[in-house]
């Protein structure tokens, strides 16, 4: 990094797919019932599976796995811009999941044990740790589960200030449930209880990225716009530069009659919309019904009022699986996903 004037190195050490039980070991688990439940439902799955049955199971799926790829890679030398909505109907779904098993990577504690004891107490600055869709299910526990880790890996390195930057999740769906029209707002609620972490643990941060992710593909292609927003994070609670780093967030919100108004910071300046008007915002009355809602920007605060709704109670924003964020910062950072009925303004 050129004005550190030091050379930035990282440490990958990942696996596509898992749960955040994957990376904390069995003993830390077990100090927890969400963690345990972890522990006892993969148990279930495993049944009295044997090694060997695991074993000729993977095999089977391996097979099925190389078939699609290839399918896959065919259909891309066609043509490489091909989406992963197109990719999925053509070539089929990739098949998911894997079959369980006590050898499996995903195992509770599994990788943890092959992965982050062989470079614990590594000296490094920080951790940058992306992850959370495999347990969009489980979001209720999310929290927990990701306190529990954040405490094992700052105790293996014995360094209970080191940075833990997270990326809060995308946008997402699959074509399944959107022709269904189902949004169960999961990825919301599970991007909630990351942003609470980034709120209440010391030296933690958080790269948004609510304006992200794609229709159809759980593994969105745009990894620069991660990549930037983590380094901004690094680069001021890390190595102390002073950027604007933060995404706008709220910070009060204020009754007007049948309109709200909700008073943003770390706005680096006023606030701006991609279309125009910020999209994603809804309002509920005493019903807890939601219902679209019109916005308008005023500086760094945003007035919100919904057809047919006189008294407005709660409000929230971009509280979906896949749907619209368009509301910004100077900086060009999206705003924070939140919800008024579920959580405290901060």
């Amino acid at each position: 990094m050129e004005n550190q004037r030091i050379p930035i190195g990282i440490i990958d050490c990942y696996w596509g797919g898992t749960s955040v039980s994957c990376w904390m070991s069995r003993a830390q688990l077990e100090q927890s019932r969400a963690g345990q439940r972890y522990i006892d439902h993969y148990a279930a799955l495993v049944g009295d599976k044997t090694d060997a049955q695991y074993q000729r199971e993977m095999e089977d799926y391996n097979a099925d796995w190389e078939a699609w790829n290839t399918r896959v890679q065919a259909r891309r030398a066609k043509d490489p811009e091909a989406t992963w909505e197109v990719l999925n109907r053509e070539c089929g779904v990739c098949p998911w999941p894997q079959p369980a098993g006590n050898q499996s990577p995903f195992r509770p504690a599994g990788l943890y044990e092959c992965m982050v004891r062989r470079v614990a107490p590594y000296a490094l600055r920080g951790f940058l740790y992306y992850q959370g869709e495999e347990d969009e299910a489980r979001h209720a526990d999310y929290g927990i589960m990701l306190f529990a880790l954040i405490d094992q890996w700052r105790s293996d390195w014995g360094d209970w200030e080191l940075p833990f930057l997270l990326v809060q999740l995308p946008m997402y769906c699959s074509r399944e449930e959107h022709e269904a029209h189902l949004d169960s707002k999961h990825w919301a609620a599970l991007r909630d209880q990351q942003w609470k972490i980034s709120r209440t643990v010391r030296n933690t941060g958080i790269a948004v990225l609510a304006d992200c992710g794609e229709f159809d593909n759980i593994h969105p292609l745009d990894k620069q716009t991660v990549g930037y927003r983590l380094a901004l994070q690094a680069l001021a609670k890390v190595y102390g530069e002073p950027v604007a780093a933060d995404a706008p967030r709220l910070r009060a919100v204020e009754k007007d009659g049948s309109r709200m108004i909700l008073r943003f910071t770390d706005t680096a300046g006023e606030l701006a919309a991609k279309n125009g008007r910020p999209e994603g915002f809804e309002l509920a009355g005493a019903d807890g019904v939601y219902h679209p809602a019109h916005a308008e920007i005023q500086m760094d605060s945003v007035v919100v009022w919904s057809d047919g709704i006189a008294v407005p109670e709660t409000v929230r924003y971009a509280w979906t699986n896949y749907g619209a964020a368009g509301l910004y910062g100077a900086s060009g950072l999206p705003a924070v996903p939140f919800r008024t009925d579920c959580q405290p303004v901060l």
